[in-house]
């Protein structure tokens, strides 16, 4: 199966950054809050686009196993995603 193109994945990530219950939704305040664009958040974060967007079409977590999950779907550390997702919750 071919890799998805940058215009794909940039419209999943947008997707969700209007949908509270994913991860989008959180890192898409995070870009407006820093003025960065998508390719600035993932370069940021240390991933590469395609992770971004698995990360942005996850659910937000609802405990630390599940922090943990995600962070190793994407490849992050768990405390960093932690940090960069703010405060979760049970949705």
């Amino acid at each position: 199966m071919p890799d998805p193109s940058p215009g794909v994945l940039r419209a999943a990530i947008e997707e969700t950054a209007t949908r509270p219950d994913f991860c989008g939704f959180q890192l898409a305040a995070l870009r407006r809050r820093h003025n960065v664009s998508i390719e600035e958040q993932a370069a940021s974060l240390g991933l590469e686009l395609e992770r971004l967007a698995k990360l942005a079409l996850c659910r937000v977590p609802a405990n630390q196993a599940e922090i943990d999950l995600i962070a190793g779907y994407v490849g992050m550390d768990p405390e960093r995603l932690a940090e960069v997702l703010g405060p979760w919750k049970a949705m």
